[in-house]
């Protein structure tokens, strides 16, 4: 129950002020996607980190994005989930991103990328070790760090100073409406 109390209380936290913008077309691509391999995580595990991550990622890429939406409002208010499965488990959707961040010149959305594919696929070789030699070469390849780098939202330092941090930390775009 307290885990359930603590994703009810991230959502809260990462969507229901959202800064508009207009979406591109890829950012829109990028979003219905990202939230139907969430819904289908979702559904299983209404905790699983990366698919709240996803859907995160879909609410900062495209704020109007009604699939995203309705799903956070469902996880918001407890109500069942759509049971959504890919036949192809997400390849489809990581094989556009890849071919999105191989074109990609900036560095941060290009890693970016590379990190929403490490959510849907934490296996693909390819993007841990773009992950990793951007790591090793200092830069800091959390998910909120890099989803604010793209953005123009950076993340809000821990107290005492050291990183960004992943855990328990969302993105300062999001937050909650009074």
């Amino acid at each position: 129950m307290r885990d359930l109390s603590r994703t009810l209380f991230f959502l809260l936290a990462i969507g229901l002020v959202v800064t508009s913008h207009a979406a591109s077309k890829m950012e829109k691509k990028f979003a219905k996607g990202a939230a139907l391999v969430a819904a289908g995580r979702l559904h299983n595990d209404v905790e699983d980190k990366g698919a709240l991550d996803l859907l995160q990622f879909a609410i900062a890429m495209h704020p109007d994005c009604e699939r995203a939406l309705l799903l956070q409002a469902k996880i918001t208010r407890g109500q069942d989930l759509p049971d959504v499965s890919l036949a192809d488990g997400g390849e489809k959707y990581v094989a556009m991103v890849l071919g999105v961040a191989k074109k990609t010149r900036s560095k941060k959305h290009r890693l970016l990328l590379y990190k929403v594919v490490e959510l849907v696929q934490p296996e693909n070789e390819g993007v841990l070790l773009a992950l990793t030699k951007a790591k090793n070469k200092g830069a800091d390849t959390s998910f909120v760090a890099l989803l604010g780098a793209v953005t123009g939202n950076a993340p809000t330092k821990k107290k005492d100073g050291e990183g960004t941090g992943e855990e328990g930390q969302r993105h300062p775009r999001f937050t909650a409406a009074r």
